[in-house]
């Protein structure tokens, strides 16, 4: 079975919500200055099964984005009887959920 630490570095959390957490990340085998992407890991425990199929949906729609400008890039899906793992691109800056509130806050 593989790890976690077998494929990536630890490098901070992004933030938490409900059903997870949202980590960043580095390839074990990249270079220290390689950029980092983003794991939301999600438990499967506080899921129903229609929920699940939905996230594995939506992973197959998101990976038939990849190269689309203005969509943040999906990397890869990883399962295990405990959590979906997501992997996908890490957007440096504010989280969009304060970015927008602010916004509405502003106007």
């Amino acid at each position: 079975m593989i790890k976690f630490n077998d494929l990536f570095k630890f490098r901070g959390l992004l933030g938490h919500g409900s059903y997870g957490v949202v980590i960043t990340v580095q390839d074990k085998f990249s270079e220290d200055n390689a950029p980092t992407t983003a794991l939301k890991i999600i438990s499967k425990q506080k899921l129903y099964n229609e929920q699940i199929n939905v996230i594995r949906g939506e992973s197959k729609i998101l990976s038939t984005l990849v190269g689309v400008p203005n969509v943040v890039q999906f990397l890869n899906i990883f399962e295990t009887e405990k959590f979906i793992i997501i992997h996908m691109e890490h957007l440096k800056g504010k989280q969009m959920k304060r970015d927008i509130h602010n916004r509405l806050t502003l106007a």
